[in-house]
């Protein structure tokens, strides 16, 4: 969409609903139009359809199958309407299916002629444009729809990096494969939140970031590095932490830190010790939890002066914001059940567990555990 001072009414939420819409109504789907079952109506069986609509070829039309918008954009009253289908239909009609072809010619006229038929809610912004940054606008599409397809903040950015770099679906999907193969859950928002950090941007999602195509292209063009990165810190947590699932891992956000130094300084990498304390002590405290964005600048910022990860500027950068690390005993007794850290407790008391079997329901169950006869 080119950026430039012409007015422009866009379309936030309901785009797909609207195009079907215009292909029923205004035009046609492989030469054929939609066209409606006048005496359908009736279910004959449990996930019978009731109205039945279809889309036919001109020379397949007729009787009691018409054209759909021949009814819609009717601009008679629905009483003559009804009766010209009724003539037109060239067939003796018993009572029930005269009055269903009325019934179903008025609820039409109802439901499309109606000035409330469709619900709107207009974002003016023309007249004044500070009222509604595009931030703003994205929140407001979030909080709407919560009745369909339910969308994030990061769907409405990964469209934007799919904009410009077609092969973007395919790419995640094998990254998103790859990670998950062991039982983990990594998600299309992890990966962008970690391509901003990554790519010195800040943690936290705007839409300004998106929209500027050197962003973009750069994430394009780094995007096998930052794979890699992520892939080998995935391997070195599975092999030398007690972190093999995805039940372990209540914040995946702990991980940023480890990655980034990983990605910008690969030589120190294999030097870096007690990664295991720094991930055990951030997921207990739940140190990553709640707007952790600024914590994970500072964690990049300590990275970034130190040349590489180091344990102590990492609890000083999350101290810094005022979050505890303190692993006192009263904090394990407050571990509920049905909290997040219960997994992450069993796997360091079962090391030698296998957390990636192959059949689901063999994943360890915290409601199922039996005593063991001696």
């Amino acid at each position: 969409m080119p950026e430039n001072e012409k007015k422009k009414s866009l379309v936030l939420d309901g785009q797909q609903r609207l195009k079907s819409l215009f292909i029923g109504l205004r035009g046609s789907y492989d030469g054929r139009e939609l066209c409606f079952n006048i005496l359908s109506g009736e279910i004959l069986a449990p996930d019978d359809i009731k109205f039945k609509f279809l889309f036919l070829g001109l020379k397949k039309i007729s009787f009691p199958w018409i054209k759909f918008k021949d009814l819609v954009f009717n601009k008679d009253d629905a009483l003559p309407v009804a009766e010209e289908l009724i003539k037109k239909s060239n067939k003796d009609l018993i009572s029930e299916e005269r009055h269903k072809i009325s019934r179903h010619v008025s609820i039409v006229f109802k439901i499309f002629h109606s000035d409330d038929g469709i619900s709107y809610q207009e974002l003016d912004s023309i007249e004044n444009s500070t009222l509604y940054t595009e931030d703003d606008v994205v929140e407001v599409f979030i909080r709407a729809n919560s009745g369909g397809t339910r969308l994030s903040k990061s769907d409405l950015l990964f469209s934007l990096l799919n904009s410009s770099w077609d092969r973007v679906d395919q790419e995640m999907e094998n990254l998103l494969s790859v990670l998950n193969s062991h039982g983990f859950a990594f998600t299309r928002d992890f990966i962008l939140k970690l391509c901003l950090t990554l790519l010195n941007k800040g943690a936290r999602y705007e839409v300004s970031k998106f929209r500027n195509k050197d962003m973009r292209d750069e994430i394009e063009n780094k995007w096998t590095d930052i794979s890699e990165a992520l892939k080998d810190v995935l391997d070195f947590v599975r092999g030398k932490t007690f972190i093999r699932c995805d039940k372990a891992l209540p914040s995946y956000l702990v991980l940023i830190p480890l990655v980034y130094s990983r990605f910008h300084f690969p030589a120190n990498w294999n030097k870096t010790q007690e990664i295991d304390t720094y991930v055990l002590r951030s997921l207990i405290s739940s140190a990553f939890s709640g707007l952790p964005d600024q914590l994970i600048d500072k964690c990049v910022k300590k990275i970034k002066l130190s040349n590489g990860f180091y344990l102590n500027d990492m609890f000083d950068a999350i101290r810094s914001k005022g979050r505890s690390l303190e692993l006192i005993e009263d904090r394990f007794w407050n571990i509920g059940y049905g909290s997040d850290l219960i997994h992450l407790l069993f796997n360091i008391w079962y090391r030698k567990f296998n957390y990636t079997p192959v059949y689901s329901n063999n994943m360890p169950q915290i409601d199922h555990i039996s005593h063991k006869a001696r």
